[in-house]
């Protein structure tokens, strides 16, 4: 959590470079199309459950706007969707 725009106490907006080099896994026509960035939100927070060593996650998303998309509310689907 050093670099970025901080938005929130555990919410910020950085921005993602492409790489020099084509990674494996991608084809060269498929790595030219690549933005040269993307801008992502990195939200992290804390998961305590009792019994259990406290885990730090890191949650990595598109939803820029946190007006739209509150932190608690990103979460607490990221939350839900593991639950199913």
């Amino acid at each position: 959590m050093r670099k970025g725009k901080i938005v929130g106490a555990c919410d910020k907006l950085v921005t993602w470079f492409k790489p020099k080099k084509c990674p494996k896994g991608l084809s060269k026509d498929e790595f030219d199309t690549l933005p040269p960035t993307v801008t992502v939100r990195e939200i992290y927070y804390y998961i305590a459950i009792p019994g259990f060593r406290t885990q730090l996650v890191s949650l990595i998303t598109t939803f820029l706007d946190t007006k739209t998309y509150s932190t608690l509310e990103i979460v607490g689907l990221y939350g839900q969707r593991w639950d199913v």
